[in-house]
C-alpha cells in the first residue's frame, strides 16, 4: 500500500508568521519519506526564512519500530534520519518582483 498526506498549518501572531507544509510518503516494505518545509517570518523584517528538510529511511532499516510508530505519522518523524536540510533567506523585493 502508498499512503501520501499533505498537510499545512500557519500560525499568525502580533510579530510574526509562521507556516508549515509536510508531505508524508509510506511505500510499505519500502520506504518512508517525511519533508517538512517552515516559512517564518517577523513583522519588521525585509525577508522570509525558508528551512527545508527531508527525512527518509528504508522499511528494512526502521521496521523494528513496531506498526504504532511506522503508521503513525506524527511521531515516525522522531525515528527518520535528516538526509537534507537547507535554510534560506529570502528578500520580500524577490517575492514581490516575482508576482
Amino acid at each position: 500500500a502508498v499512503v501520501s498526506t499533505q498537510s499545512t498549518g500557519c500560525r499568525v501572531m502580533p510579530t510574526f508568521i509562521l507556516i508549515l507544509l509536510r508531505f508524508y510518503l509510506r511505500v510499505d516494505n519500502v520506504l518512508i519519506r517525511l519533508q517538512e518545509t517552515r516559512f517564518y517570518c517577523e513583522d519588521n523584517w525585509d525577508y522570509v526564512l525558508r528551512d527545508v528538510s527531508v527525512r527518509e529511511a528504508p522499511f528494512s532499516a526502521i521496521h523494528h519500530l513496531g506498526n504504532a510508530i511506522l503508521f503513525d505519522e506524527m511521531e515516525i518523524g522522531n525515528h527518520l534520519p535528516v538526509k537534507s536540510r537547507t535554510l534560506e533567506r529570502i528578500s520580500v523585493q524577490d517575492i514581490s518582483s516575482n508576482l
